[in-house]
């Protein structure tokens, strides 16, 4: 568990507790863990998000995003399909 050592660093008791239910929360570590340390997908690779619209896909779209891969995520409705476009994943369905 050392890669996620940093966050370590971000939380703290002066943290304000809407932090904990972003990045550095419950979705940010579950995101940072299922794709850099579960996946672990090589620079360029392709990446499927299932449920993209969700709390963590969100999070593990943008992440794929940063790394540099191409990414399609997955939604339940058009109104959810859209919020994807507006993290601009590749293909949003």
């Amino acid at each position: 568990m050392e890669v996620l050592s940093w966050f370590a660093i971000i939380l703290c008791a002066f943290c304000p507790i809407i932090f904990y239910f972003m990045i550095t929360g419950m979705p940010g570590m579950t995101a940072y863990a299922g794709f850099f340390e579960v996946g672990s997908p090589k620079k360029g690779d392709k990446v499927f998000v299932s449920a993209a619209s969700g709390a963590v896909g969100q999070l593990v779209g943008q992440f794929a995003k940063l790394s540099g891969h191409y990414v399609v995520g997955s939604a339940g409705s058009k109104e959810k399909v859209f919020s994807q476009l507006l993290l601009l994943l590749d293909v949003p369905l």
